[in-house]
């Protein structure tokens, strides 16, 4: 079917083995497993097989058929999937901890494959991406995940249980739909324990939704878009619906079912006319405020600096927005500098790299400085802090923080000339504690600095008359920051 994707490991269509029975070539083993692919009007059908082992690690065994198939194995326990393939119609069967001690017989009949069918307030409302993981942990500590995914129509999508539905500990699957009216979002999904289910029928009201009236703002102009994929809990989701904003600045309703069981969802940005890339947990404002480092939101191991052994990843993005979401854009020049006790070990022409660093302890010294090619906001950072090597396959992050401040500008993109301003900021954290900043302010692009007033929540500065701009710099233990071109102000 067109728009039919498959994550993880194969369950792409292969090539279709002849009709009648097809045994598995290159596959051994001292048990059998024989599948029946039986399509929606019953008859012998395409389809492609996938066997992962779950009492022992070991590699999965994919095959794709036509009718039936037999494939050798060793005896173990299973989990089975099968993807069955007709003219515009798939059908996803998936059964975790079958044994097999000889030959076991499964039919997977797409007969009992159920549809989705989801149905939120706005009628208007059309699906844009189902998305079904599933994880079930493997002997020996392991877990295996997979799934697959729909874009678009899901006329002719069915799911449900291989052999039945009987429930096995520590299976568990995620489905995750999103749908788009006009001016909204629904990012709707489901937990499931045990099985597969089969299908999804939901009718949503208001009162099981909660709505997040997100904005999107502009260093540039032109259209936005954004990519919010779900992610389950201990686990992930791999795919995300390409949601376009026409024109930037913009609006949006963004919905989510409040029985999510623990799903979330995690969104990024892009803002293509000016390079810029922001990414982080679905929240209301998205690239407004002053262009800042953001340190807090982490997926993997080595954001946003982080070392392993003698190696030092820096991968700090600098142009994050006023709400802490990290971000980058398209730079016009960048330096990234690593000294160790004052002596320079490493640099490089990029806002981000991979340095070998020496052994020894030592006070390291991080220098970034980015430059847009689109829009004149620079930022510059230095973090301080002691590091050494690094014993055993673990990384550790650095304790950085970082500043950012959150100014609502007029409808011009502006604040006012001539009067007090007052803004809040907040601090981000990477494997450190969150202290109050100093803070200081530019009208000159940083050729003369003054203080201002910080408070726990807030900065308050004094704007002259006339029109220019504002830089910011923020200095706390470890951190010096300076933002040049932070916002413009007028009449």
């Amino acid at each position: 079917m067109a728009g039919a994707t498959a994550a993880g490991t194969a369950l792409a269509p292969g090539a279709p083995g002849a009709p009648g029975v097809a045994v598995a070539a290159g596959t051994t083993g001292t048990a059998e497993v024989v599948v029946l692919a039986v399509g929606r009007g019953g008859g012998p059908a395409k389809a492609f097989l996938e066997l992962v082992r779950t009492d022992r690690p070991a590699e999965p065994i994919g095959v794709p058929f036509e009718g039936t198939v037999r494939v050798p194995v060793d005896r173990g326990t299973y989990l089975v999937s099968v993807e069955v393939q007709e003219d515009r119609v798939r059908t996803w069967l998936v059964q975790p901890g079958i044994r097999v001690d000889g030959a076991v017989t499964l039919t997977a009949d797409a007969r009992a494959g159920r549809p989705v069918a989801i149905a939120v307030p706005r009628q208007d409302a059309v699906p844009e991406l189902l998305e079904v993981r599933y994880r079930m942990p493997v002997t020996g500590g392991e877990t295996w995940e997979n799934g697959f995914a729909v874009r678009g129509d899901l006329r002719g999508v069915y799911y449900g249980a291989l052999g039945g539905e009987r429930p096995v500990d520590g299976f568990r699957v995620m489905v995750a739909v999103t749908m788009t009216a006009a001016g909204a979002v629904y990012f709707l999904a489901w937990m499931v324990y045990g099985r597969l289910p089969a299908g999804l029928a939901r009718t949503l009201t208001p009162g099981q939704l909660s709505t997040v009236r997100s904005r999107f703002g502009a260093r540039v102009g032109g259209a936005g878009v954004t990519y919010t994929r779900p992610r389950m809990p201990g686990g992930g989701g791999v795919f995300a619906a390409a949601l376009p904003l026409e024109a930037l600045p913009a609006r949006r309703d963004d919905h989510y079912n409040l029985d999510a069981g623990g799903v979330t969802w995690r969104t990024t940005f892009e803002e293509p006319a000016a390079g810029v890339r922001l990414e982080g947990p679905a929240g209301t404002a998205w690239n407004e405020g002053v262009a800042a480092p953001g340190v807090d939101v982490q997926e993997l191991p080595e954001q946003w600096v982080s070392r392993n052994g003698d190696t030092l990843v820096v991968a700090a993005r600098l142009h994050g927005d006023g709400a802490g979401h990290p971000g980058s854009a398209e730079y016009a020049r960048a330096r990234t500098a690593v000294y160790r006790d004052g002596v320079l070990v490493a640099e490089a022409d990029a806002a981000e790299g991979v340095f070998e660093v020496p052994p020894e302890p030592g006070l390291f010294r991080l220098e970034m400085r980015a430059e847009p090619a689109a829009f004149g906001t620079v930022v510059d950072v230095a973090w301080t802090f002691r590091s050494e090597h690094v014993p055993g396959g673990d990384w550790r992050r650095m304790p950085l923080r970082a500043v950012s401040f959150a100014p609502v500008l007029r409808a011009d993109g502006t604040a006012a000339a001539g009067r007090a301003f007052r803004f809040p900021y907040r601090m981000t954290t990477q494997a450190t504690t969150a202290v109050r900043p100093g803070v200081e302010v530019s009208y000159d692009d940083g050729r003369s600095w003054f203080p201002a007033l910080v408070t726990a929540t807030h900065v308050a500065v004094a704007h002259p008359g006339g029109k220019g701009w504002v830089s910011l710099r923020a200095t706390a233990e470890g951190l010096e920051q300076t933002t040049l071109r932070a916002y413009p102000f007028g009449p």
